[in-house]
């Protein structure tokens, strides 16, 4: 019985990480816990990255805002390219 609960809770939740989908934000403007959401990454890592000024942000009266665009933009920069892509240079 015990045996069966436990595999079960396993399998709910193995289920619920593999279905998890980021939603898909239409706003141009994001507060940080949507832009938290949206880039898969904690409040507290997008916070470091802001101090570090190592993403893109506006700020106005204390509050934080990220553009859609620039967090697309700020993304597209880091992309690496593939093998055949290399070849093909």
């Amino acid at each position: 019985m015990v045996e069966n609960m436990i595999y079960q809770s396993h399998a709910e939740t193995s289920a619920s990480k593999e279905e998890r989908v980021l939603p898909t934000y239409s706003a141009e403007v994001m507060t940080v816990k949507q832009a938290s959401v949206f880039l898969g990454l904690s409040a507290s890592t997008l916070y470091t990255y802001v101090s570090k000024r190592r993403i893109p942000y506006s700020k106005r009266n204390g509050a934080l805002f990220f553009l859609r665009e620039s967090l697309l933009s700020w993304i597209k920069e880091a992309e690496k390219p593939t093998f055949s892509q290399l070849i093909k240079r």
